[in-house]
């Protein structure tokens, strides 16, 4: 009886998957480093994805030619110096979330680099696509801060800014500021008479006023209601 593999397949004809066979099946791109942060290979979803030169993943390359090819430059020496020192076994785990143009687009990758097992010296680096939840957090932090009908920033955003503003002028007294504060006559009549529809359009042609005469580095805000609110830095003292 043969003691090749279930199925009837010979057992001298089933090769074993290389490193790169293995690395190639996975959806993301990932490198296996050596313990001086050189490559010795990377899959293909590495080279495709990033659009960049091929040599820049081949064996032997220094992964920091790779990182300043596909990161920005911040954190391409972040991502350098983090996965050198896990590669040569002076840090356990190396973990960033970083940012690479692809096109026209901002793709947003969490990296990690982590030892070899088996090996003393060495790195798997995976970099696992995440603009979705990026762009989910973003939207949330945004809503978290402005009013979701004029677009304009809310209540808490503003008290924070005023809190830095006073800080500011305690540090600089020569620094004023001066804060403005706003309603729209009669408008809950508008609302009674004409409906909430009618109101909430007058409310957004209000704010966009608001932003026309407003300067660069003011602080516009709606505090609720038909309430607004405006701060106004560096000021003069007549002004």
């Amino acid at each position: 009886m043969s003691g090749g593999p279930p199925g009837g397949v010979p057992a001298d004809t089933v090769q074993p998957a290389t490193a790169g066979d293995m690395l190639d099946s996975l959806p993301g791109p990932v490198f296996l480093l050596d313990g001086a942060g050189r490559v010795v290979t990377a899959n293909t979803a590495s080279a495709a994805l990033f659009e960049a030169s091929p040599a820049l993943f081949a064996p032997g390359t220094d992964f920091r030619h790779a990182c300043r090819a596909i990161l920005q430059p911040a954190q391409a020496d972040a991502a350098c110096v983090g996965v050198r020192e896990v590669a040569a076994r002076r840090q356990p785990i190396f973990l960033s979330e970083v940012c690479v143009q692809h096109g026209e687009q901002h793709l947003w990758f969490a990296l990690r680099a982590a030892p070899v097992h088996g090996l003393d010296k060495g790195a798997v680096v995976t970099l696992t696509e995440i603009t979705r939840q990026k762009q989910l957090e973003e939207h949330l932090q945004h809503d978290a801060f402005h009013d979701c009908l004029t677009g304009l920033c809310n209540r808490a955003f503003f008290i924070n800014r005023l809190e830095q503003a006073i800080a500011g002028s305690r540090i600089h007294p020569g620094r004023q500021f001066a804060v403005l504060y706003l309603d729209i006559d009669r408008f809950k009549l508008v609302n009674k008479t004409f409906g909430h529809v009618t109101g909430d359009r007058l409310l957004m042609v209000a704010a966009n006023r608001l932003l026309k005469a407003a300067r660069d580095g003011d602080t516009l805000a709606r505090f609720g209601g038909d309430e607004f609110a405006v701060l106004v830095e560096d000021v003069g003292g007549a002004e």
